[in-house]
């Protein structure tokens, strides 16, 4: 540093400037404290820490309130095989099958996919069947509307009793044709393995 050259301030911490300044043969060093500018500072800086842990504290229990239905949600695959066979009485139609069944548990909604091939006809009605034991016929419990060519897709919310059932094994699946009325081919729905 030459003489009569004034050096520029330089930054030394946050809250203190180091000001060299040349007076004739010797220099004067001085620290400049800005104590306001430091609480100040100090006081947005605590106020913007304490919006994000708000803000992330808020964002932590949204995502816990909307994992909380889902972690006792549980959906159960089930699905079924039909043939002639598993009909009472049995009958020698010549139709296979298969059934595809989810059930949410939160939502109590039973979803199909039925997928059939070598009916004796087109089938005129499909139903779940139930509750009962293999070998034995029971009422319709959830009833298949709509277009019945395969693969048949639908849904239907349960009753607390109805899915009790569906998940006991009680139910089965019927299709049934005009040369078969009471069923053609049947299969029993069990959890998928």
């Amino acid at each position: 540093m030459g003489r009569g050259r004034a050096t520029a301030p330089f930054r030394v911490r946050s809250d203190f400037r180091l000001f060299l300044q040349p007076h004739g043969a010797r220099r004067r060093c001085y620290a400049q404290s800005r104590p306001r500018k430091r609480a100040a500072i100090r006081e947005e800086n605590m106020s913007i820490i304490k919006h994000a842990r708000a803000f992330v504290g808020s964002i932590a229990l949204a995502g816990l309130l909307a994992a909380a239905p889902a972690a006792y949600a549980k959906t159960v695959k089930l699905a079924a095989k039909l043939d002639a066979s598993q009909e009472v009485p049995a009958n020698d139609s010549k139709g296979k099958g298969t059934a595809e069944v989810t059930y949410d548990t939160n939502s109590k909604k039973m979803t199909w996919t039925v997928e059939y091939s070598g009916m004796s006809g087109p089938v005129t009605g499909a139903h779940f069947h139930g509750p009962a034991k293999p070998g034995e016929n029971a009422d319709v419990a959830v009833g298949i509307a709509g277009d019945l060519a395969s693969p048949i897709k639908g849904s239907d919310t349960l009753t607390v009793a109805q899915a009790k059932d569906l998940q006991a094994g009680e139910y089965y699946l019927n299709l049934h044709t005009a040369a078969h009325a009471d069923g053609e081919i049947r299969g029993w729905v069990k959890k998928a393995k």
